[in-house]
C-alpha cells in the first residue's frame, strides 16, 4: 500500500507544481478568476488526476503482480506525471487530440506502463 500512496503523492506534488509554473511563472491564467482562482482550479483538476494515475498504477501492479518499493514508485510517480503533461503539451500543440478522453486514456496508460517496470513477485 505504501507504493501505491507514494505514487499517488508523487503525482500529485508533479501536478501542483506544474500548475504553479503554468499559472504564476508563464502567466497563462483566466483573467477574470486571477492568479489563485485559477491555480486553485488547476490544483483540483490535478488532484483527480493523481487519484486516477494512482488507482491505474495499484491495480495493473495487482494485475501484473509486480512490487515496487516507495522510493522507486515515488519516482515512477513523477515521471509518469511529467511524461503525461509532455505528451499533452505535444498533443495539444499540433492539434492531434485534444479531447478530454484522450487525456483520460493516456492518464491511465501512463502509469499502467511504469507498474510494468516493477519485480515480478517471487523473485
Amino acid at each position: 500500500m505504501k507504493p501505491i500512496l507514494a505514487f499517488g503523492g508523487a503525482s500529485l506534488f508533479a501536478f501542483l507544481t506544474v500548475c504553479a509554473f503554468t499559472v504564476f511563472g508563464l502567466n497563462q491564467y483566466e483573467r477574470a478568476w486571477g492568479h489563485w482562482g485559477s491555480f486553485q482550479v488547476e490544483a483540483w483538476i490535478g488532484f483527480v488526476g493523481a487519484l486516477v494515475a494512482m488507482g491505474a498504477f495499484g491495480i495493473s501492479s495487482a494485475a501484473m503482480r509486480r512490487v515496487h518499493g516507495p522510493v522507486t514508485a515515488f519516482a515512477l510517480g513523477v515521471g509518469s506525471s511529467v511524461l503525461f503533461v509532455a505528451i499533452c503539451w505535444l498533443f495539444s500543440s499540433i492539434e492531434f487530440v485534444g479531447t478530454v478522453y484522450a487525456a483520460f486514456a493516456l492518464l491511465v496508460v501512463v502509469p499502467c506502463i511504469a507498474a510494468y517496470t516493477g519485480r515480478p513477485v517471487g523473485s
